[in-house]
């Protein structure tokens, strides 16, 4: 076990040591291309302790904040009793013990004063003679030696430093050339340059052209006010500006990266939560971060400190932020000269969270690449013109603004491009483009530009890009089938990107039967780099039946009347006539025998058919066929049993029928079109069968399986009593009981335990009261620990081993234990919405029963109260003012009171 205050003790000292000269990107961004990153990248166990120590009570909203803040992370400015006093006067002490900790002197100060004053109770003291003497012999005081004359108690350093000394000081600290004769232009943009002194101008225009301070307009004048006393808070700016020299100086450096994916690995309920940040670095390169909750050994966990519009912490992070990365140790490079090498003893990363490939180790550097903070760009420019230059390797562009100024930028990788508010690549936008680009300074993040066309550039036969359903999601790949019929097996590429519409996605977000588009890598041309998968159309396959009145040959458009269209496990009628367009990759049978499309058109006029099309812009667009021999369909509700792939035949479980199917046999999966072999053993299904000579044929299979997302054993709708929480959140349960397969477990014994633990993005609703609250996770850990929720009833649904929402209730309202959950699944669409009340009205119910395993119908309208239910949509929790009326839902509800605990979009 650690000892907490040895632990803390230890963590400040190494603080003070070895984080001190991480620093921060400026505009000289050069130092990054030296960096070599690590497949992975991991926090630190101090990140609270940093945040603590940038974090003010009289620096919020100051202009100076995020400069404060980094210094006092740094420890490049320290606090008294909370105060950073940012308007008050920085002493030349204060200001000498900043560059010292950010140039990494320190360490070899106090190596030195321990080794000569053995005696000394505490060897990290850092205001010494020795100190002064390594400034004097770096050259600070040239010009003016007498300054390293002055003792530590010389009432000298505690005087205010002026603004040109500092200037001054940190120059020569990061070794910054002076500027002379016709190359100083900085200085003399000043009103008041002459009051500069003339010996040390040159060190000023060189501070000058690195950006490190610069001067502020009073009645029109641009001044630097050399001479002003210079305060706390423009130390901390020319300090935060200066890190980046200082850093580059010790083999370190800072990184800029774009996230462009987020997961939650690790175990379920109880176990430790581990944060994957999916980055690309500089170069474009794939990396991860990742961020841990405790686990054992270290009860504090490893993350990161955090600028984003304020202090936090890694879990503010989110997918789109444009980052720049502060790492502990040197990059591997510096590494290898044995510069800066990581705290010794500190907590690692459990080994089972870790994915790095030992063979990647290197003579180099065996130790992983730490990081303490990162800070958040935020977009502080516009670039707006015609694109006159791109180039790919690079991400460079020239661009001609409105007034035929060229400027230009760099695209960072990850940077979302939109064409005629479609997502698209930079490379399909033609120069001469009218664009407008959001940036970081130089750093192009989002694009967008209209072109002629919505598709820029049509995909050759060849292209490495391919387009089809998904038949198989696996570890390692996607079985896709193409327009074609084809099966193919695509594996997957490292760095995987996902792309949801316009928003990044994960692979969680894969459906089997989602239509995408698949970008193949540079690699062999046969891994995936990028999947695409569309909102519009996404549930893309409609069904429809009826009969064929007309077809144009040209156009190959049938008219149909009669037509029906399936929803909600029910067959509409639809008003007026309907039009489909028949393609030639449409698969069409006729009485169990395939026919092309084109002899289809000749002879279908008439014919009673039975289709599945996407509502395409141009209308529906049919994907699977058939003509159905009789008008009237049977329906089957019961179980998949068994498939006879090569004769055709499939078996039901409780009615022991087996009927044929064909390649026209439409099977949906949660609206998505699949494959009859996506079938398992045991799914519930709905079978409209076509009555033929030889028996009955399955025209249509409907199974419901991907509602309720379930990733892990331990996913899903949980309920149970709450015991006790503990000091870090996690609750344990007593009497409790989970949702599989539709089904409640029975009631655990009181005896038995399970753990849920919330994560900062857990919602908290508390509905013991007379007025409903939503608890932060500040405050439920808080009151959590001090036994203010015990015994309380909750519900929650848990997701990636973790709870998204939780509601809590008093315990009278707890069910009894001796019988499992009376709570039931019920597939429906919803009918109405009652906003006041919030109670919605649901219809074309197929309730879940346990004895059989299957879906049965309902015909009764019910309507349920949903103010205290869970509603989850597409993995992510939405408000009771997102529902829509004929959206189709599964319901967690009570049979008696009619009160809806959980609900599902589809």
């Amino acid at each position: 076990m650690i000892d907490v205050h040895n632990y803390k003790k230890y963590i400040s000292k190494k603080i003070i040591i070895c984080v001190l000269s991480a620093s921060v990107i400026f505009p000289v961004p050069n130092s990054a291309q030296a960096v070599i990153l690590p497949p992975e990248i991991e926090g630190v166990p101090y990140y609270q302790n940093l945040i603590l120590n940038g974090s003010y009570t009289d620096a919020t909203g100051h202009w100076a904040q995020e400069a404060l803040y980094i210094a006092g992370i740094h420890n490049l400015l320290r606090a008294d009793q909370g105060q950073i006093r940012p308007d008050g006067p920085l002493t030349r002490r204060d200001a000498l013990l900043a560059l010292a900790n950010m140039n990494g002197w320190m360490e070899e100060v106090q190596r030195e004063e321990a080794r000569n004053n053995p005696n000394r109770p505490d060897p990290l003291i850092t205001w010494t003679p020795r100190l002064i003497e390594t400034a004097t012999n770096k050259g600070l005081f040239e010009g003016q030696e007498e300054v390293g004359r002055f003792g530590p108690q010389t009432p000298y350093w505690n005087e205010a430093i002026t603004r040109e000394q500092m200037a001054i000081w940190t120059a020569r600290s990061l070794q910054i050339e002076p500027v002379f004769g016709a190359t100083q232009t900085k200085v003399y943009s000043f009103d008041d340059w002459k009051s500069l002194n003339a010996n040390t101008l040159p060190w000023m225009e060189g501070a000058l052209q690195q950006g490190l301070l610069n001067g502020s307009s009073q009645n029109g004048r641009l001044l630097l006010n050399p001479t002003r006393p210079m305060t706390r808070a423009e130390g901390a700016f020319l300090l935060k500006n200066s890190l980046p020299k200082a850093l580059a100086n010790q083999g370190r450096s800072v990184f800029v990266a774009s996230i462009y994916d987020i997961d939650q690995v690790g175990a379920g309920p109880g176990g430790t939560p581990v944060r994957r940040i999916h980055i690309a670095g500089p170069q474009g390169e794939k990396r991860s971060i990742l961020l841990t909750g405790p686990y054992s050994g270290n009860p504090w966990g490893q993350g990161v400190a955090v600028w984003k519009n304020g202090p936090t912490d890694g879990y503010a992070l989110t997918v789109g932020d444009q980052i720049e990365v502060y790492s502990v140790n040197a990059n591997q490079s510096a590494t290898a000269n044995g510069l800066n090498q990581p705290i010794a003893g500190q907590p690692s990363l459990p080994s089972t969270f870790s994915t790095r490939d030992p063979q990647q180790a290197t003579t180099a550097s065996t130790e992983p690449l730490q990081i303490h903070f990162i800070r958040v760009l935020t977009t502080d420019s516009t670039l707006e013109g015609t694109l006159m230059d791109y180039d790919p390797a690079s991400g460079y562009v020239i661009v001609q603004d409105p007034w035929g100024q060229l400027r230009h930028g760099h695209v960072v990788p990850g940077a979302t491009v939109h064409i005629g508010g479609l997502q698209k690549t930079m490379d399909v936008v033609p120069n001469g483009t009218y664009i407008t680009a959001r940036a970081v300074g130089e750093r192009i993040v989002s694009l967008e530009a209209d072109l002629p066309v919505m598709n820029p550039g049509t995909i050759p036969e060849n292209s490495k890009v391919r387009e089809g359903r998904v038949r198989a999601i696996e570890p390692q790949g996607l079985r896709l089938v193409d327009q074609h019929g084809q099966e193919v097996y695509y594996p997957f590429s490292p760095g995987l990107e996902v792309r949801v519409g316009q928003q990044f996605g994960r692979l969680s977000d894969l459906r089997i039967g989602d239509p995408v588009v698949i970008r193949l890598s540079d690699y062999r041309g046969a891994e995936i780099a990028r999947i695409d998968i569309p909102t519009i159309n996404r549930v893309a396959e409609g069904v429809y039946r009826g009969t064929i009145e007309f077809i144009n040959q040209i156009t190959r458009v049938a008219t149909l009347r009669n037509v029906q269209k399936f929803s909600g496990n029910q067959w509409q009628s639809q008003p007026g006539q309907v039009q489909v367009r028949l393609q030639p990759s449409s698969s069409i049978m006729i009485h169990g025998r395939p026919v092309t499309a084109d002899s289809f058109l000749r002879n279908g006029r008439g014919q009673e058919v039975l289709f599945s099309a996407s509502n395409n812009f141009d209308g529906l667009r049919a994907s699977r066929l058939s003509v159905m021999a009789s008008p009237a369909s049977q329906s089957f509700n019961d179980r998949f049993s068994a498939l006879d792939i090569p004769g055709g035949t499939l078996r039901l479980h409780l009615m022991r029928d087996q009927m044929s199917f064909d390649d026209g046999t439409i099977v949906l999966r949660d609206g998505r079109l699949t494959d009859v072999r996506d079938l398992q053993n045991g799914d519930a299904i709905h079978i409209f069968a076509d009555a033929t000579a030889l028996g009955y044929r399955a025209a249509l299979i409907v199974a419901h399986k991907d509602v309720m997302p379930i990733a892990q054993h331990s996913d899903g709708p949980v309920q149970g009593s709450i015991r006790e929480i503990s000091n870090d959140g996690t609750i344990e349960l007593y009497f409790y009981s989970h949702m599989r397969n539709n089904t409640w477990d029975s009631f655990s014994r009181q005896d038995d335990k399970a753990f849920i633990k919330p994560a900062p993005d857990t919602v908290i609703y508390d509905y013991r009261g007379l007025v409903p609250e939503r608890n932060t996770i500040g405050d439920f850990l808080t009151d959590g620990f001090s036994g203010r929720f015990d015994h309380s009833f909750i519900y929650a649904f848990v997701q990636d081993g973790r709870p998204v929402a939780i509601t809590m209730h008093n315990a009278s309202q707890a069910p009894s234990t001796d019988q499992p959950p009376q709570e039931k699944a019920t597939l429906a669409r919803i009918d109405q919405i009652n906003p006041t009340n919030q109670r919605i009205v649901i219809k074309d119910l197929r309730d879940w029963t346990e004895n059989s395993q299957r879906w049965d119908p309902d015909p009764v309208t019910l309507s349920l109260n949903a103010q205290k239910a869970i509603i989850m949509r597409n993995q992510e929790q939405i408000t009771f003012e997102d529902l829509r009326p004929n959206d189709t839902i599964l319901v967690i509800r009570h049979p008696r009171t009619h009160e809806a605990h959980f609900i599902f979009v589809q």
